[in-house]
């Protein structure tokens, strides 16, 4: 079973794209345009340390089902 946030990252990497692509064909001025990487990569990095508990969790999840399963075998 494929879990929502494993999918996320690709998301995520969408939305910005899109999310840039409006705000430039909007008439976003220059200086606001210097704005966006800054942005993107506090968005970026706030999401990077919430995957990573995400990911580190579930191998250990993983991990302990392994564990189980060695012990039932």
């Amino acid at each position: 079973m494929v879990c929502a946030l494993d999918r996320l990252p690709q998301r995520l990497l969408v939305i910005g794209v899109k999310a840039r692509q409006f705000l430039i064909g909007s008439g976003l001025s220059e200086s606001m345009s210097l704005l966006l990487p800054r942005v993107e990569s506090l968005v970026y990095r706030e999401f990077e340390i919430d995957f990573d508990k995400y990911m580190k969790s579930k191998e250990k999840l993983n991990s302990s089902i392994e564990e189980e399963g060695v012990h039932h075998a």
